[in-house]
């Protein structure tokens, strides 16, 4: 008796069923690319009046502190 050939279909549901253990199961890891990247808080954009000429250094209001 030869054997049946393989319907991918069911290759494809047997092949995500086990990648999806194997993921619960922490051997692999599939990263989110569906997840929101956290915005970039702080630098001289995020302060009220800017940075000095060093770029680290955040102004005062007249930037007397630089």
């Amino acid at each position: 008796m030869s054997p049946k050939p393989l319907n991918m279909k069911n290759v494809l549901i047997a092949s995500l069923i086990g990648l999806l253990a194997l993921h619960l199961t922490g051997v692999v890891k599939i990263p989110n690319l569906l997840a929101k990247k956290p915005s970039k808080i702080g630098g001289c954009a995020g302060t009220q009046y800017g940075c000095c000429s060093d770029n680290v250094t955040a102004c005062d209001d007249s930037c007397s502190n630089c």
